[in-house]
């Protein structure tokens, strides 16, 4: 539902470790997807498409209502372009948003929430 406020909100939903984010948003117009999960897909009948390329999984119903209505945008294939090989600090990586740079102690969350923050 649209905010009726002329202040910005945002909402980041990160799915650590047990969302898989290819059965959610599927890459049905992939010719590689239906070959590499031959017992995992989603049937193509059941999703909710978006395009030629994706489509919902039907349990993301109200998210396809949303993105349709125009307040959800997807951001697919994001990878961290740090060459860490470490879970932990690839972790902090996404959590602080400045791969490799340690020294930083805010989250990009908490300075965007800043940045939106209105200044009088």
């Amino acid at each position: 539902m649209a905010s009726n406020s002329d202040n910005p909100v945002l909402v980041h939903l990160f799915m650590r470790g047990g969302m898989d984010s290819i059965s959610a948003l599927v890459p049905a117009g992939d010719p590689n997807y239906r070959t590499a999960r031959p017992t995992s897909s989603i049937p193509e009948d059941k999703l909710i498409q978006i395009d030629q390329t994706f489509g919902f999984h039907p349990a993301m119903a109200g998210l396809a209502e949303l993105y349709s209505a125009g307040e959800l945008a997807i951001v697919h294939g994001l990878a961290n372009p740090s060459e860490v090989r470490s879970h932990f600090d690839a972790q902090d990586d996404v959590d602080r948003g400045w791969p490799g740079n340690t020294s930083e102690l805010t989250g990009w969350m908490a300075r965007t929430a800043n940045a939106m923050t209105p200044r009088e």
